[in-house]
């Protein structure tokens, strides 16, 4: 079995917990820095892990403020390209 990327173990705990709602919608999620020390990693990780969620629609990046969750499901990134690919 290969191992999987860092950022990626963190992407997939991070969106488990909240799908299983550990964390609701519209929370605040931790500073970068907190999370890097809670996954103990580096900030760069946390920030590629979120990048990847919020490019799956589960949290989003507010301007001097943080990540908040937007969503318990990730969007199917899958089948809105192909939406966009039909028209």
């Amino acid at each position: 079995m290969g191992h999987e990327a860092r950022w990626k173990q963190i992407a997939d705990e991070l969106g488990a917990d909240i799908v299983k709602r550990r964390y609701k919608v519209g929370v605040k999620l931790g500073s970068l820095h907190e999370l890097a020390d809670e996954y103990r990693c580096g900030v760069t990780t946390i920030q590629r892990s979120l990048a990847t969620l919020e490019y799956l629609g589960v949290v989003e990046s507010r301007q001097g403020s943080g990540y908040y969750v937007t969503a318990a499901r990730p969007r199917n990134v899958l089948q809105d390209w192909k939406a966009q690919i039909r028209t």
